[in-house]
């Protein structure tokens, strides 16, 4: 007899049953069982190749099978046929993927519409394609007892279907019925009264907050802008755009611009938001996403939110059920604290135990982007290069501040595992969230780090709490974790890349010897890493409340190039005491902080354009100049310098003085992303041989992208954005714990 373990997505996607179905085929004996680590298969020694090549032809979907550990099994069987055992403990590592959360299937859309069958109306219908993992999961192995469906004990009718080999529920442990315990409750309706009820509120205006997979989402009619402006309101969110959920694809399709790849992605089993861009004349209220050239697009991604969809005629936003910056509420408790938001609630029994927010996708270039890591795409598990004469590591990487993510990276399996999104760390309960996630990842892995990572920004949330670890810690430089994060995507994408990178690294902010810069170029690889060029520094007037308040930007902008016309411009803008403290930190470089940051460069642009005022989330900048220079055909570009290394913009600011009040709006914004086009094309011109890489925040900005690969491409030079984690600081975990476990060598400019 052999052992066969299988690694990878092994559990939770309908594997045990599909290798009993394909033993009973094959008439083996032996049995399958679920490992805390693995997927344990025992069968005869002399079937073993004949199995393995039935099972990687006919694998489960959403299975992926990433190592094949085969040995002797010499213990007496206690049954001559095939089974499935009860699930074992044994030790985990990275290997062992914890499964992630699954967009509910069409056949479970069917089921729950058909009248006839079992799960008509069925607002928790799943099966092995769809349905809840991650959320429900307290520990591995995957099993019902070790999720949020022990409480719920199968009804009769559904443990026969559990034991119905020909069934195919048959051992799925996530499945229930109507008369298996989980109700829907709204006000003092159960069900379909629940929806029915819920349905009719929305259609008068009312705000509901929906119990869901992850966590409560709010909804309200997308039509009504009354409603909105209060939703607005109340959960302090003045600008920043809502998502929108439409019943189908097509109705989808009347209000946004959808290609067919794009129409993949929201039918896929990850169901993220997707940002699409906006048809003119739709009847959905203009407050939606207000200066912005996208909706963010999402399908029904449960049998709850079809359901309901399915007795509205319209779409609905739907929106994180949170305060602000908060985490999503995933409990009664915390909703109810949340009651000043929403009308009434739509809740259910079933426990939610990791909260998760809902990725996002954008399309540039021609492939999926995610912008946020989270529902169906985390946790992450990413294979990294083998390592030669490496000394065993376990590294653990905190990330940065404002996209809470971290990563554990396994140098004895060379895999590097990426948290979901945990929020701005800088909020307490995000941090409190950031933690818990943290403390379930190292328990369930048993993983004990060897080293820490972490960012140099000695304010960061993440850079105190490493200092709690009794373990070696190195920090590493922001742009480094951006670049290196920016090599490992590429070579996912492409493994036999061999040139040296050139990395474009622009964001809105990364520690760097006590400044706050946003813009560097660097070649290099995971061996060596050597800063080539720089923008020029500018100071943040008052330091980082300037982030916020741009019209400090612009004045700073205005002194230090001697713009007599922009600083006329932008005087009303301050009180007179004002303009002379401020005055007194330029000239005498006091009570500030230095930046190149590119993410400011937007503000700057923004605010002179009288585009935003305080900045009140983050890339507002980017979109609102997005949306404008989306109206342009303007070729023209600022001009700029690069001297010792140094991009200098004199010019620059200079040339877009003058065209303000006599250029329009949209051809000025439209040069500003030709000109930011212009100075990669001459960073990257001196590298002729080298791979293009882009990380940072403002690689999330689509036009700039699309740009820029035009650029690149008539160039015929080879380039690779981000496309298996975000470009934002969700990488910086990602390179953190690159750069601990390879240890570049760094070489400084100058």
């Amino acid at each position: 007899m052999n052992k066969i373990t299988l690694f990878g997505v092994v559990q939770g996607v309908g594997m045990r049953p599909f290798i009993y179905t394909l033993a009973q085929k094959l008439e083996l004996v032996g049995f399958v069982r679920n490992t805390q680590a693995a997927l344990e298969i025992i069968l005869p020694a002399h079937k073993t190749e004949s199995f393995l090549n039935a099972l990687k032809k006919g694998l489960p979907p959403l299975a992926l099978v990433e190592k094949i550990i085969i040995n002797p099994y010499d213990k007496t069987l206690k049954s001559n046929d095939f089974r499935i055992l009860e699930s074992k403990n044994h030790p985990l590592n990275l290997l062992s993927q914890i499964p992630k959360d699954l967009g509910v299937c069409e056949d479970c859309l069917c089921e729950i519409r058909d009248k006839n069958s079992p799960y008509f109306h069925y607002a928790f219908n799943s099966c092995a394609k769809c349905g809840a993992r991650y959320s429900l999961l307290n520990a591995l192995p995957y099993d019902r007892k070790n999720s949020a469906l022990k409480p719920f004990k199968l009804c009769g009718f559904c443990a026969f279907v559990y034991k119905d080999a020909n069934n195919k529920r048959f051992h799925i442990q996530g499945i229930s019925c109507k008369k298996c315990g989980i109700t829907l409750n709204y006000k003092h309706f159960k069900n379909d009264d629940a929806l029915l009820e819920c349905a009719k509120d929305i259609q008068k205006g009312k705000i509901i907050a929906l119990k869901g997979l992850g966590g409560f989402a709010l909804l309200c009619d997308a039509r009504n802008f009354q409603t909105i402006e209060r939703l607005r309101l109340l959960k302090n969110r003045p600008l920043k755009p809502f998502a929108l959920m439409f019943k189908d694809l097509n109705t989808a399709k009347q209000h946004a611009f959808l290609s067919a790849l794009e129409c993949e992605s929201l039918n896929s089993t990850s169901a993220p938001i997707l940002l699409a861009r906006k048809k003119p004349d739709t009847p959905l209220a203009p407050n939606i996403a207000k200066n912005s050239p996208f909706y963010g697009v999402i399908l029904p991604y449960t049998p709850l939110h079809a359901l309901l969809l399915d007795l509205l005629d319209f779409p609905i936003v739907f929106t994180s059920a949170n305060f602000s910056s908060l985490p999503l509420a995933s409990d009664e408790a915390e909703i109810d604290a949340l009651s000043f938001i929403f009308d009434f609630k739509l809740t259910h029994n079933r426990a939610i135990i990791h909260r998760i927010d809902d990725s996002i996708v954008q399309c540039i270039d021609n492939a999926m982007r995610p912008m946020r890591l989270a529902r169906g795409f985390a946790p992450l598990y990413l294979t990294l290069p083998k390592r030669s004469n490496h000394s065993q590591k376990k590294i653990l990487a905190l990330g940065a501040e404002q996209k809470g993510h971290f990563s554990l990276l396994d140098s004895g399996t060379s895999i590097l595992l990426l948290s979901p999104f945990c929020g701005d760390l800088s909020v307490l309960e995000n941090e409190k969230h950031f933690k818990e996630t943290l403390n379930f990842f190292l328990k369930t892995y048993d993983f004990k780090p060897t080293l820490l990572a972490c960012d140099k920004h000695k304010n960061y949330t993440t850079t105190k709490m490493a200092c709690d670890f009794n373990t070696p810690l190195i920090q590493i430089q922001h742009h480094h974790a951006h670049f290196l994060a920016s090599v490992l995507d590429a070579l996912l994408q492409d493994p036999h890349l061999n040139n040296p990178f050139i990395g474009i690294i622009w964001d809105g902010s990364g520690a760097y010897e006590n400044k706050i810069y946003g813009a560097e170029c660097f070649v290099g690889d995971f061996e060596r890493i050597e800063e080539v060029a720089r923008f020029e520094e500018f100071l943040l007037l008052g330091g980082e409340k300037a982030i916020k308040e741009p019209k400090r930007l612009v004045l700073e902008i205005a002194l230090k190039h001697q713009l007599n016309k922009l600083l006329k411009r932008i005087q009303k803008h301050f009180k007179e005491d004002e303009l002379e403290i401020f005055q007194q930190m330029h000239d005498r470089e006091i009570q500030s902080t230095a930046t190149n940051s590119i993410g400011r460069l937007f503000d700057i642009v923004a605010f002179s354009l009288d585009l935003t005022g305080t900045i009140s989330f983050e890339a507002e900048s980017g979109q609102v100049l997005e949306n404008l220079a989306l109206q342009s055909d303007e070729i023209a570009f600022y001009p700029f310098k690069i001297k010792n290394s140094v991009v200098c913009l004199k010019e620059f600011y200079q040339a877009f003085e003058k065209d303000l009040g006599v250029l329009e709006p949209k051809r000025i914004a439209k040069k500003f992303f030709n000109s930011l086009v212009e100075i990669i094309t001459a960073l990257i011109a001196p590298f002729k041989e080298h791979v293009v890489v882009c990380s940072g925040g403002v690689f999330c900005n689509q036009l700039l992208c699309e740009q820029l690969a035009k650029r690149l491409r008539g160039l015929k030079r080879q380039y690779f954005f981000h496309k298996h984690f975000p470009p934002n600081d969700s990488s910086i975990p990602v390179g953190q714990a690159l750069m601990a476990y390879f240890n570049p060598t760094i070489i400084k400019k100058g």
